[in-house]
């Protein structure tokens, strides 16, 4: 489906200005296009070729003088830029997450050593728990199913997010912001994210995804299967999905919206992360903060951060 976001070209963007102005530097430039067609780049391979390719290529022209050194580093920044959009880009269903309880809100934050480096802890907020101060500095990042408990259940498939309404609230993180309020713990929080999911397993209503799981533990059962929450998404995986979305769900709040539990870490951010490209691969919701989580309420509009 086209909405969601993909990375099959990321760090290769699709054509963009950077790589529209390496193109016309080997169509005027035969020793140029020389050093880029040793590196295996022609005008037919541009658009997908890596951006440490590109780099060297133009690296290598200056140095021998064919391009001013200048004007080869503001095409570096350009694809750069380019691909740091198109990084953004591919993270482009907005969606939020609330603190509640232990099952749905375990995660890991950076908690400061003396010599400056950072240590990641597990977080588990339990009703009737008071939280530690070091969680307080909010979620670093969210843990996936290879990191719950065992036991099939939808809250052990991953981190559940959820849409915003047609006013724009988070409504549903808000919801389980206020239950754990409402447990006296120390405060809710609503993490504002933007998520990556090529490929969901998608569910009309919330009741069609436990039909499913109710169908696979019983196929599961039959077939000699271990019925865990990581065999059922293995099995999901395996078909080609990396997360699952419901489309129309009311659970909780009784108003519809759309949820979402993406399979890797490295498929989510937070509002506020740089989207660097390099870093792809993390889990961090932020390359530039720890955390990402706001206050109660305070999250209003999903609106854009830059």
């Amino acid at each position: 489906m086209g909405i969601f976001g993909s990375l099959d070209n990321l760090g290769k963007a699709a054509q963009s200005l950077g790589r529209d102005m390496f193109g016309l530097e080997i169509k005027s430039n035969s020793k140029i296009a020389n050093i880029a067609k040793e590196s295996g780049v022609t005008l037919d391979t541009l658009e997908t070729a890596p951006l440490e390719t590109l780099s060297d290529i133009l690296n290598t022209a200056a140095r021998q003088r064919l391009l001013d050194p200048r004007f080869a580093n503001s095409i570096n920044i350009q694809i750069a830029k380019d691909a740091q959009q198109a990084y953004k880009d591919s993270f482009n269903i907005d969606a939020a997450h609330g603190q509640a309880d232990a099952n749905t809100s375990i995660g890991t934050t950076l908690v400061p050593r003396g010599d400056g480096t950072f240590r990641e802890m597990m977080v588990e907020f339990e009703p009737g728990r008071t939280a530690l101060d070091d969680e307080n500095l909010g979620i670093n990042r969210f843990v996936d199913v290879n990191e719950k408990d065992e036991t099939l259940d939808p809250n052990n498939l991953g981190t559940w997010f959820g849409s915003y309404n047609s006013r724009g609230e988070p409504d549903i993180a808000n919801f389980f912001a206020e239950r754990e309020k409402s447990n006296n713990l120390s405060a809710g929080a609503v993490y504002p994210v933007k998520l990556r999911i090529e490929n969901p397993k998608i569910f009309d209503r919330y009741e069609d995804f436990e039909d499913e799981m109710r169908e696979w533990s019983e196929m599961a059962e039959e077939n000699g299967i271990d019925v865990t929450s990581q065999a059922f998404v293995k099995d999901l995986q395996d078909q080609g999905h990396d997360g699952i979305m419901i489309e129309r769900s009311d659970t909780d709040t009784g108003e519809v919206r759309s949820d979402y539990v993406p399979f890797n870490a490295n498929q989510i951010r937070s509002i506020f992360a740089k989207f660097d490209p390099s870093k792809k691969d993390s889990g961090n919701i932020s390359a530039s903060i720890a955390g990402g989580a706001v206050g109660l309420g305070a999250l209003q509009n999903a609106g854009d951060p830059e």
